[in-house]
């Protein structure tokens, strides 16, 4: 069975709001609303490297560490401490999909 998730998120700054990159899934999400031409080569190669670990033929770790490079040349890729700091600064500690009953 083909491991599907990162050892770390990646975290990406959305159209809207950051994206936490957990793997494969969130990252072809992330890929199929990109906001920059899909016709570019570094998009396109990407993508192909998503498409080729999704089959269990592109290591995982590499696949991170790429798409890692393309975030930051992209000037997309946002460090942990900017999730951090957003979250303190706008009082809401939750992550995810997570909510509190009350």
């Amino acid at each position: 069975m083909t491991r599907t998730l990162f050892d770390q998120p990646l975290f990406a700054q959305g159209r809207h709001f950051i994206e936490e990159l957990h793997g494969l899934d969130d990252t072809f999400n992330f890929l199929e609303n990109w906001p920059g031409e899909k016709g570019e080569l570094k998009y396109q190669t990407i993508l192909r490297a998503c498409s080729e670990a999704a089959c269990g033929r592109f290591p995982l770790d590499a696949l991170r560490e790429n798409l890692r490079r393309f975030l930051a040349g992209a000037g997309l890729l946002v460090g942990i401490e900017d999730v951090l700091q957003f979250q303190h600064l706008t009082g809401n500690q939750a992550v995810g999909n997570d909510f509190q009953e009350k």
